[in-house]
């Protein structure tokens, strides 16, 4: 009798790649899969998180209103962590979104070349700012110096879409 690693080598020089979803017989309540829990009945299916993932996110949420309040900013490490379990729940719920450009402007405002909201410049606004550039002898940062800062400051959208995920993931 073959052991389990020999027979899954086989399988994969055969090209019968071992996978978890070949090792468990279907079913209506399989469990959490890629951070989604499906139910199905007769009538309808129901997608959700788990009650661990869903608090993880509300208390994200409530740490980014918190750190709003506060005038020092947010430390860049820990909101582009935040920022991926939050994306890693919007594959759930895709109507949270639109709600994380604010996370994704602030993230990215220290770049050169951006405004005061987090947008990069237009072309136009980024020919102005070139001829000014050289027309004062500088060359501008250089890309391969650029660091992300420690701490990053709030962009004006931030506000509104921490208001909106907040309504989303209100209820339990």
């Amino acid at each position: 009798m073959l052991d389990s690693l020999t027979l899954h080598c086989k399988q994969n020089r055969l090209g019968l790649q071992h996978a978890a979803q070949k090792q468990w017989a279907p079913s209506q309540k399989p469990g959490a899969w890629a951070g989604s829990v499906i139910h199905v009945s007769s009538e309808e299916v129901h997608v959700s998180v788990t009650l661990e993932c869903w608090q993880k996110t509300r208390d994200i949420i409530t740490w980014i209103k918190g750190q709003l309040e506060e005038t020092q900013g947010f430390r860049f490490k820990t909101l582009e962590s935040n920022r991926g379990f939050l994306i890693y729940t919007s594959r759930t719920y895709p109507a949270a979104v639109p709600y994380l450009k604010g996370i994704n402007l602030m993230l990215d405002s220290w770049w050169p070349w951006r405004k005061e909201d987090g947008w990069i410049l237009t072309l136009k606004e980024m020919r102005v700012a070139i001829d000014q550039l050289v027309g004062a002898n500088e060359m501008g940062p250089d890309a391969a110096m650029l660091k992300a800062p420690k701490l990053v400051i709030a962009v004006p959208r931030l506000a509104r879409d921490v208001e909106v995920l907040e309504c989303l993931f209100s209820v339990l």
